[in-house]
């Protein structure tokens, strides 16, 4: 067996897996900073005789049943003592760095440079809340003064971690019980019409606010938790076909072997029929743009399925059905065997002169990143609210296997 391509392969799963779980914790860590910070201005800006138990009593008796036990009238006056203590600025450098067990431990910190410092420190060396709250009596930050860079962006970067992928912040348990159902009610997108919605309570503007916040939580980390799994499949898929000669017949034996081993630590969702899903879709999806583009709009079911096609525009063609209509994978399946691209392309003159649109990878500004950038926001501009395949984790039985077996 190629050790070292196995060992590279078990490396970029567990990066993403990392990325992938930073990145929820990121998204918590934010959204309960916003309500915070909402329920403070209405403190700042209204009438001074409102009493903050008494309005988080009656947040709470709304978002509870919903949202789950994160909206605990403790966790309400929590979150608006983190918005008080903790500014945006030192928020933006740490929301990656601290879980919301360790918010409590940081409260009574005078600085925010010593918030920065001990966020730092829990990646340093591996801290629970408990052993962070022992560190903070010691006075560290008073001896030592702030310690080592940290990355201006949250998700960017490698942090000075002592086990580089080790889940701090507890972010696994949110996908086993008791937890997951917790999790799950917060997470999972909810109805978004607030018109809907009963509201009609002391402050209709408050409680809009606060929803808006979390319906943007659900869908936008959604969203990018479906791109994180993309884009670790064909990273393993490109990895392979850089180090292997696909098209030699002595690589399958060593393929299958990679592909069991990856299995027995894994599970199937890294089996060899996977493997040989992997190395395709990063054969046929070599320009970053397209895959920016496939990863942003369709689950890995569907993209399984598009493989099966090679004709790219086609495949971007079905993938925004997918996304425009919420087709699921058999959908996917019939539309295609209906030859619905096809028929596009024979009828476009005879319907007004409208042509097929072309795909958004077209849609190019001049240089670099920005194509990318583009990509990024023409989906997210199209993405219809109305279905959640693609924004749902708890629909994706594929990226539910990979949040929680890694």
């Amino acid at each position: 067996m190629n050790k070292r391509l196995l060992t590279g392969i078990i490396e970029t799963i567990q990066r993403r897996h990392f990325d992938a779980l930073r990145m929820i914790n990121h998204g918590m860590v934010t959204l309960f900073w916003d309500i915070g910070d909402i329920v403070k201005k209405v403190f700042e800006t209204q009438d001074a005789n409102l009493n903050l138990t008494g309005t988080s009593e009656k947040i709470s008796s709304i978002f509870l049943p919903q949202f789950g036990r994160f909206f605990s009238i403790d966790n309400i006056l929590l979150m608006e003592s983190f918005a008080n203590r903790c500014s945006s600025a030192t928020l933006n450098q740490i929301a990656s760095a601290i879980s919301w067990k360790h918010i409590p431990m940081f409260l009574n910190l005078e600085s925010q440079d010593a918030w920065i410092f001990y966020a730092r420190l829990i990646h340093q060396e591996s801290l629970s809340p408990e052993k962070l709250s022992q560190k903070i009596s010691k006075n560290l930050f008073d001896k030592n003064g702030l310690i080592l860079e940290y990355p201006e962006h949250p998700f960017f970067g490698v942090f000075s971690i002592k086990s580089p992928y080790e889940d701090i912040m507890g972010i696994k348990k949110y996908f086993e019980e008791p937890e997951a159902t917790t999790f799950r009610l917060l997470f999972e997108p909810k109805d978004e019409d607030l018109d809907k919605l009963n509201i009609s309570v002391f402050n209709e503007e408050l409680i809009k606010q606060i929803y808006k916040k979390i319906f943007n939580f659900q869908v936008t980390y959604n969203h990018w938790l479906n791109v994180y799994i993309n884009h670790a499949f064909r990273e393993v898929g490109e990895l392979i076909t850089n180090s292997l000669n696909i098209s030699d017949p002595t690589t399958e034996p060593l393929l299958g072997k990679i592909a069991k081993h990856l299995e027995q630590q894994y599970g199937s969702l890294f089996n060899e029929e996977q493997i040989y899903l992997f190395i395709k879709f990063a054969q046929q999806f070599k320009d970053p743009l397209l895959t920016a583009e496939i990863s942003q709009t369709v689950r890995w079911e569907h993209i399984k399925i598009l493989l099966r096609i090679d004709d790219r525009d086609a495949q971007i063609f079905y993938a925004h059905q997918v996304l425009e209509n919420g087709f699921s994978a058999g959908d996917l399946e019939k539309i295609i065997f209906s030859n619905s691209y096809e028929s596009k392309l024979h009828n476009r003159d005879q319907e007004n002169g409208t042509a097929v649109s072309k795909p958004i990878t077209e849609q190019k500004v001049k240089s670099g990143n920005k194509n990318i950038i583009n990509t990024t926001v023409a989906i997210e501009e199209i993405i219809n609210p109305k279905h959640d395949l693609n924004r749902n984790i708890f629909k994706n039985p594929d990226l539910l296997q990979f949040l929680k077996v890694i």
